[in-house]
Order: C-alpha cells, then sequence, then structure tokens
C-alpha cells in the first residue's frame, strides 16, 4: 500500500474581462438584438404579409443602423474606463457619456445612410424625425443597460482579483510557515545530538583519547555543514547529502548506531535546488538498532525524485510533518511516498527540479 500526502493546489478563478472592446461590444449587441426580437413580435407579421423581401430589407436596414449605436456605445465605455477612479461606471460622466453615446448613434442610424430609414418606407414611423427620437430613447436605455452590465463584470473582476491576490498571500504565507517547520525539524535534531555527540567526546576523553578527537573532528564537520542551512530553508542536493553523510560518521564514531550508508548522486543533480533539513529527520530515530540505508536521487522532465530506502520505518509524525512543508513550498508538486519494502521501507521525495 502507498501512502501519499499531498496538498490540492488552489485553482484560479477566470478573470472576466470586463475592458475589453470585444465584451463591451458584445453586451451591447446582446441588448440590441433583444430588443430587435421584441419588436418582431409587434411589427413582423404586418412586414410578413407585405412581402418576404420587404420583412429582410427591414431587418437588413434596422441591424445597419444598431451598427452605429454599438459602435458609439463602445467608444463611450472605453472612455468611461479611463475616468481613473475606483468605480468609473458609477459616476454621473459615465450615465452622460452613455446618454450621449445614444445621441450619436440615434443620429447616425437615421441620417447618415444615404436612404431614409426602412421603418419610415414601410410605414412604421411617420417620419425620419420621429424615428430619430424614438431611435434616442431606445438606444439611450440599451446603453444604460450595457453601463450596469459592465459595472458588474468589473465588480466580478476586481472580486475575482482579490481573490487571487489574497490566495497568492496565504501561498507566501504557507511557504513562510513551511520554512519556519523546517527549520523547527531541523532544530529538534540538532541540539539534541549536539549534546550527546559532546557527551561522548567527554567520555573517550577519560578513556581513548585518540578517539574523542576523531569524534570531535567529525563533529566539527557536521556543523559547519548544519549550520549554514539554518539561514534557509533551501539548500542543495549535494549539500544535504554531504549532511546525512556527515551524520552517519558521526553516529558511527560515537558508536551510538551501527548504520551502513549508500549514497548515489549524479553530478548533474548535485546543485538541483532541494529543500533543507528534509533528510536528516528521516534519518533520526532508533540509532541503537542496526541500519541499512541508500540513498539515491533521479530526474524527469521537470521532477526531482529523492529516494531512502531504509530497514526502519520512520515515524508517521515526522513524515506528516515534512509532507506538510513540502506541500506548502511547492503546492501539490511537493510530495512524500512511505512505500512498505521487505522489514523496513521506502521514502520517496518529489519537488521541482529547479537550480538552488
Amino acid at each position: 500500500m502507498v501512502h501519499a500526502l499531498s496538498l490540492d493546489p488552489a485553482h484560479a478563478a477566470r478573470r472576466v474581462p470586463a475592458s475589453d472592446w470585444r465584451t463591451q461590444a458584445a453586451i451591447v449587441f446582446g441588448l440590441e438584438l433583444a430588443h430587435l426580437m421584441y419588436e418582431s413580435v409587434r411589427t413582423d407579421h404586418a412586414l410578413l404579409y407585405a412581402g418576404l423581401l420587404d420583412w429582410v430589407a427591414y431587418k437588413s436596414d434596422e441591424l445597419t443602423r444598431m451598427s452605429f449605436n454599438v459602435m458609439a456605445a463602445v467608444l463611450a465605455l472605453q472612455f468611461v474606463d479611463r475616468l481613473g477612479r475606483s468605480r468609473p461606471h458609477r459616476t454621473p460622466a459615465a450615465l452622460l457619456s452613455m446618454v450621449v453615446a445614444a445621441l450619436a448613434g440615434a443620429a447616425l442610424g437615421a441620417y447618415l445612410p444615404p436612404y431614409e430609414p426602412g421603418a419610415v418606407r414601410v410605414g412604421a414611423s411617420a417620419s425620419t424625425a420621429v424615428w430619430f427620437w424614438y431611435e434616442l430613447w431606445t438606444y439611450t436605455m440599451i446603453n444604460i443597460l450595457a453601463l450596469v452590465a459592465i459595472d458588474g463584470l468589473r465588480r466580478r473582476q476586481q472580486a475575482v482579483n482579490h481573490l487571487a491576490a489574497a490566495q497568492e498571500q496565504g501561498r507566501i504565507v504557507r511557504q513562510q510557515l513551511a520554512s519556519a517547520q523546517l527549520l523547527a525539524i531541523q532544530a529538534r535534531v540538532d541540539p539534541q545530538l549536539l549534546f550527546d555527540m559532546l557527551a561522548a567526546v567527554k567520555g573517550f576523553y577519560e578513556k581513548d583519547v585518540a578517539r574523542a578527537e576523531q569524534l570531535l573532528d567529525e563533529l566539527s564537520a557536521f556543523l559547519r555543514a548544519a549550520l549554514p542551512r539554518l539561514r534557509s530553508a533551501r539548500s542543495t542536493l549535494e549539500v544535504e547529502c554531504g549532511l546525512v553523510q556527515s551524520y552517519v560518521r558521526l553516529l558511527r564514531g560515537a558508536g551510538a548506531a551501527n548504520i551502513e550508508l549508500t549514497v548515489e548522486l549524479r553530478p548533474d543533480l548535485a546543485m538541483a535546488g532541494f529543500p533543507a533539513g528534509v533528510l536528516l529527520p528521516l534519518l533520526a530515530g532508533s540509532s541503537a538498532t542496526s541500519r541499512r540505508l541508500a540513498l539515491d536521487a533521479s530526474a524527469q522532465d521537470t521532477v526531482l525524485r529523492v529516494r531512502v530506502s531504509d530497514t526502519h520505518t520512520p515515524a508517521d509524525a515526522t513524515l506528516q510533518r515534512l509532507q506538510r512543508s513540502l506541500s506548502a513550498l511547492y503546492g501539490e508538486r511537493g510530495k512524500l511516498r512511505l512505500l512498505p519494502e521487505g522489514g523496513g521501507a521506502r521514502i520517496e521525495l518529489e519537488v521541482p527540479l529547479e537550480p538552488a
């Protein structure tokens, strides 16, 4: 059975382009089509009785004149977007802009084409002037509705942006917490080990001075490797493997454990980034028993995988702390798996493959 501990990633919400002119044009045109459908219920039956060609000509003429208002409304909405206020679509200037756009659209639709409106030709309107005022009123309502819709999209977009910012801030906080947790894990291992080794050095000086000096040299080498990583939660795979080797030599020198360690590290992965303090806790504990450890690393695409085969199974609390730290640092890309292997276990760690 495989135990996989991972953290689900936060899914970023899709942004709504409230300031995109294409979205604005689609909203205005959609409202125009809704009005056209309403008008069709009221007038189409009479036009169809008059003839199919008259109906097609009337609809084509209406779509042509509607396009003038769509262009004017989009220009007004783009102007509103550039007012430079926190809520530009809720200002009197925005409302006035949409009324001016409706006036321009009605004027262009009524008087710009070199022929009278189709509504006048089929008798749906008494004159071009009457048609202008009717279109002005219609376009004003449509443009104001478009302004309200764009304001709703803008508020939704702002909410999405605030949520994305909060999620990013949360990710940063989780990474900081993971760094603190890794440092706390290191602090649990190093001080106790230091006190134990100092006591062992003192004891050996009373019986075997040469062994005491050798153990002191091993302790100095371990501290030189361990102390720099206390400044950061990031390290390299080479440094962390060297720390494990130094730790094992220290335990052997003190007679605290009988550990056989094999490390296989490819040269091209030596400088790969790896979180500090992750491997050492996996080796701590049960030091009185004989243990065989094998550590190797491999890379596939953008994933760095480190495997630790051990005749001893680490404590569940240690694995859970390390998995929480990996998840907080790398999200779903930080994984820890525990696979039973003989009388012990194989621990697989996956992190993104990146330089330190």
